[in-house]
């Protein structure tokens, strides 16, 4: 990507073609909730306080987990464009870079990495499967019979921390999708698998902010 740029566009030029501006308004609306998600990540990384470091873990999976969630969101606008000849002769009248990511993004859709986000969206992200989650219950009391757990209430939401929810979290993202042995080193074979969904979300980003630029520069 190049040097940071802004400009100007007038609203009404998005709702003049109602197909496009909505396409271009959801690419923007993805691209503005992944690079909030992006940078907690990046802050979450590094914590300020030793409530902040207590929590750093939890908050970095959970941060991941909303991107992947919101690139899973997002690549149904894909979906779209890819539906209709005349959405995809727009994506044909950028420049050759921003037609690779989109061509990219097609192939990705087919790949294991993108079945991992999805499976992460699905069963963990926001909607707690309620059968995955019973079966981690049951794995991991299984392997931990006597397991004790911390459970953490306060004054503000930051102090409210339940370690066997994390527990089962973990387990789901990092055992049963992941499928990361035991005795595997988990950093290791977590950061391989997390480096292919950031490509992921880097590819959307780098289509659909071109795109939109593209479109948009066209239309003021």
């Amino acid at each position: 990507m190049g040097r940071s740029t802004t400009n100007v566009l007038r609203f009404a030029k998005i709702a003049e073609d109602r197909e496009l501006g909505s396409v271009m308004v959801r690419l923007m609306m993805a691209c503005n909730d992944l690079s909030l998600a992006n940078e907690s990540l990046g802050y979450w990384r590094n914590p300020r306080t030793r409530k902040e470091e207590n929590r750093a873990t939890g908050a970095l999976r959970y941060f991941l987990r909303l991107q992947i969630a919101h690139v899973c969101e997002a690549m149904s606008v894909i979906q779209e464009i890819e539906r209709s000849s005349r959405l995809r002769a727009y994506v044909r009248a950028t420049d050759r870079q921003t037609q690779q990511s989109y061509d990219a993004l097609l192939k990705i859709k087919r790949n294991k990495p993108f079945k991992l986000m999805k499976l992460i969206r699905n069963k963990v992200g926001f909607h707690y499967d309620p059968v995955w989650v019973g079966g981690a219950i049951k794995r991991i009391d299984g392997k931990y019979p006597d397991l004790l757990c911390t459970i953490s209430v306060g004054q503000e939401l930051l102090d409210w921390h339940f370690e066997p929810g994390e527990l089962v979290e973990d387990s789901l993202v990092v055992r049963q999708i992941f499928e990361i042995a035991d005795g595997a080193d988990v950093r290791v074979e977590t950061d391989k698998i997390l480096d292919d969904l950031h490509k992921i979300a880097a590819t959307f980003v780098d289509f659909a902010g071109y795109f939109i630029k593209h479109h948009a520069s066209a239309r003021r």
